[in-house]
């Protein structure tokens, strides 16, 4: 399993610098870009500048733990969408529940296998660049549906001014917008001729 598609970087919280040695030495090898950080207060800092595309995140860790840092990481505007997995030696039931009620996707223990560990990063990716995707086809359509409303208020103000019916109102304004692309063409291409 490659994710040489992506172009994804990740960013590696980790206070254990032979695991962040392991764990960038393999993820360089499948065409991740690595961010790094050995506390929690420097992979915050580094969160907020670079905007990983996805956090490896360990919980013990001096001064902050895993869990304040992916608080905090959630709870800021310009952090709070990226994905977080959870790589740590706890294996009990409760640090694994804190782990997703504080916001993380996903919890793998070290040791880890490297299959499993790029499995999860492929998934989380896969299903962030969807999110990402379906947030902007969303924001495309509340713009045709704004355009829609405005074509439907002129068509109802030209009805109502003019006494005439809904096919003509529509006719008048298809008319009137052809008319304004062919200005828009012109200027273009005024442009693109002078440079």
């Amino acid at each position: 399993m490659s994710l040489q598609s992506f172009n994804n970087t990740v960013l590696i919280i980790d206070d254990e610098a032979s695991y962040i040695q392991v764990i960038s030495d393999f993820l360089e090898e499948q065409g991740i870009e690595i961010m790094m950080a050995k506390s929690g207060l420097d992979g915050i800092s580094r969160a907020k500048k670079g905007q990983p595309d996805l956090i490896l995140l360990d919980i013990r860790m001096p001064g902050m733990d895993g869990y304040e840092v992916c608080h905090q990481l959630k709870s800021d505007e310009s952090t709070k969408d990226i994905p977080i997995i959870f790589m740590t030696g706890l294996t009990e039931l409760d640090d694994k529940l804190k782990a997703f009620v504080v916001g993380g996707v996903d919890y793998v223990t070290k040791p880890f296998q490297q299959p499993e560990l790029l499995a999860r990063i492929s998934v989380h990716l896969q299903l962030s660049n969807l999110k990402n995707e379906l947030a902007d086809k969303n924001m495309r359509l509340e713009g045709a549906l704004d355009t829609s409303n405005v074509v439907n208020v002129a068509i109802g103000i030209l009805m109502e001014q003019k006494q005439i019916k809904r096919e003509e109102a529509f006719e008048i304004i298809r008319s009137q917008a052809r008319t304004q692309r062919v200005k828009v063409s012109v200027i273009a291409n005024d442009i693109l001729a002078s440079r």
